[in-house]
């Protein structure tokens, strides 16, 4: 680990948590004294976790999924472990991977696909997670979404697709997009599509910029990304990410 190039996001996330060996944690500390971009990394890591610490505390009661009625029914014992391993596939993944719960265990499991075709998959449930705004990876996104909505157009098939943002990639969502054509083309072509917002990711923007986070139209804001994801886990959904 004493290559700077070998410390990913993941591993800062962990140094930053404590949750490394005393030696994994003595190697990453040395390289982040001696390098400033990773030492600027931490900080801005840290700077959005406070952010996002500050928006879950401001969220009402009822709203927030620490005290919502089925977070607490149905994910009291293992939450923590399903949000982590959502956050870590995320980090740890690149290329379209697909989550769907298995038949007693909402746990997701996690498969890295080369082309995610849910019409001959016979998939009628899909939410795709968003949290980055590479050009690349977004435009990517949108366009998959696209050729998913036109096939099961065009085979007749009834799927129902929404679009999680979250953090990085809620600027997707917001006034002033640079896919604001793209999103307001596939909302008036298509009805079986929506396009959603964290609530939480707003509010820590909301914060960070001292001003109100103003979404296009065609957003709705929810509380949280990751409530919306496990409830849509439990309710049979394929969960998909870039």
């Amino acid at each position: 680990m004493t290559d700077n190039k070998k410390i990913t996001e993941a591993q800062l996330h962990a140094y930053i948590d404590h949750e490394l060996c005393d030696t994994e944690q003595t190697e990453v500390l040395k390289s982040i004294n001696d390098d400033p971009e990773l030492l600027k990394t931490v900080n801005e890591i840290k700077y959005d976790m406070d952010m996002l610490s500050m928006a879950y505390r401001n969220l009402p009661v009822d709203k927030s999924i620490k005290n919502s009625a089925r977070t607490r029914k149905s994910f009291s014992k293992n939450y923590a472990a399903i949000a982590a391993s959502i956050i870590l596939s995320i980090g740890m993944l690149s290329g379209w991977f697909i989550a769907s719960e298995s038949e007693k265990n909402i746990t997701p499991i996690f498969t890295v696909v080369d082309d995610f075709d849910p019409v001959n998959l016979n998939i009628k449930k899909i939410l795709v997670h968003i949290n980055t705004m590479d050009k690349y990876e977004v435009s990517n996104a949108l366009n998959k979404i696209e050729t998913i909505l036109a096939t099961s157009e065009e085979a007749h098939t009834d799927i129902r697709l929404e679009l999680v943002a979250s953090i990085k990639g809620l600027a997707l969502l917001r006034q002033g997009s640079p896919y604001a054509e793209k999103i307001t083309s596939l909302s008036n072509r298509y009805d079986n599509v929506k396009f959603l917002a964290c609530g939480v990711a707003m509010e820590a923007t909301r914060i960070k910029e001292d001003g109100e986070v103003i979404l296009l139209p065609e957003a709705k804001k929810i509380p949280a990304a990751i409530d919306e994801i496990l409830e849509k886990l439990e309710e049979g959904w394929t969960y998909a990410r870039l």
